[in-house]
């Protein structure tokens, strides 16, 4: 037993050494400047990330002051590169066993391309936890053959749920833990979503989520049904019948593909557009201030519901 622990310690030693060696020096990306402990493990990532609550992107511009090349050739398969730039805070380096962060405006068009499509890395996508949305897809293949082109205002509703807001800024915070440990994601489905509810209003709302997608899609269906073979204007056409309507192949249109696209529709809708409209509010005072003295009007300390809202003209004007 003791001889068994023994060649298992070794063995966990062995491999660990190993990753560590050949990411240093072995690596495809082992010639990329940058921190040697980013380079090594992931952990350098986790405490900024994690342990500080997500500061690594401050440090990544401490990192391209420090080690960033203004100069540096790469290829590794069918992807390189090769930027060269006359500032003086260098532009290129690693940030993790696997990235490399290029702060570049210029070069931009060159790693967005649609002339040469990139998969995602499984470690950006993997912690949204929609593997059968657009958004979440890997593969640039499949993502250009499920990409929507067009938007028919799908995410307007009066009932928005006022745990929505505190839920998203929980999810936005728990992002940089999920980043890291994307493996745990699946638990909370093991568990009764009574429980949910009782522990945590807000993330009870994500298991609700999904099963008003699910019933919402049936409903669809239902109607499209009721809908063949009767002449005149029908019903507002939504994201699921875009869908449906496609000449994506049958498999993209089963009842988890279709609803993992509208979870993905919604937050697409939602984190993103209030980040960017609160660093534009928080750049410009005096329109952050105009702001605030049309929504005080609705009363101090109050959450408006969405009606509400909409009935602001500056805020409408803004978003």
């Amino acid at each position: 037993m003791a001889y068994t622990f023994t060649v298992a310690r070794m063995s966990i030693i062995g491999y660990i050494v190993g990753t560590l060696v050949y990411r240093l020096y072995f690596s495809p990306l082992s010639k990329i400047p940058g921190s040697k402990l980013a380079a090594a493990t992931l952990w350098y990532e986790f405490y900024y990330d994690v342990i500080l609550g997500g500061q690594y992107t401050f440090k990544i511009k401490e990192l391209h002051q420090k080690h960033g090349s203004n100069h540096v050739h790469w290829g590794h398969g069918m992807l390189s590169f090769n930027v060269r730039t006359d500032s003086s805070v260098g532009p290129i380096i690693r940030i993790s066993p696997y990235e490399v962060h290029i702060d570049d405006p210029e070069y931009y068009h060159t790693l967005y391309s649609h002339r040469c499509p990139r998969d995602k890395c499984d470690y950006h996508v993997k912690p949204f936890n929609l593997p059968k949305s657009s958004f979440g897809t890997e593969s640039a293949r499949v993502h250009r053959l499920r990409r929507v082109n067009r938007s028919y205002r799908y995410l307007e509703a009066s009932d928005w749920h006022p745990h929505w807001g505190q839920t998203l800024k929980d999810a936005s915070k728990l992002s940089v833990i999920t980043k890291q440990v994307a493996w745990t994601l699946p638990i909370p489905k093991c568990f009764p979503q009574s429980w949910a509810k009782a522990l945590n209003p807000g993330l009870a709302l994500f298991f609700d989520l999904t099963q008003r997608t699910h019933r919402r899609i049936l409903e669809v269906l239902k109607e499209r049904e009721q809908e063949r073979g009767v002449s005149g204007p029908g019903r507002r056409k939504t994201l699921i019948d875009q869908l449906l309507d496609s000449k994506l192949p049958q498999e993209e249109k089963s009842m988890e593909r279709l609803a993992a696209e509208i979870r993905s529709a919604i937050g697409a809708g939602t984190e993103t557009t209030s980040n960017s409209m609160t660093y534009h509010l928080l750049a410009n005072p005096q329109k952050l201030q105009r702001l605030r003295d049309e929504l005080l009007k609705l009363g101090p300390g109050r959450e408006a519901n969405l009606c509400e809202l909409e009935q602001l003209p500056y805020l409408v004007r803004s978003a």
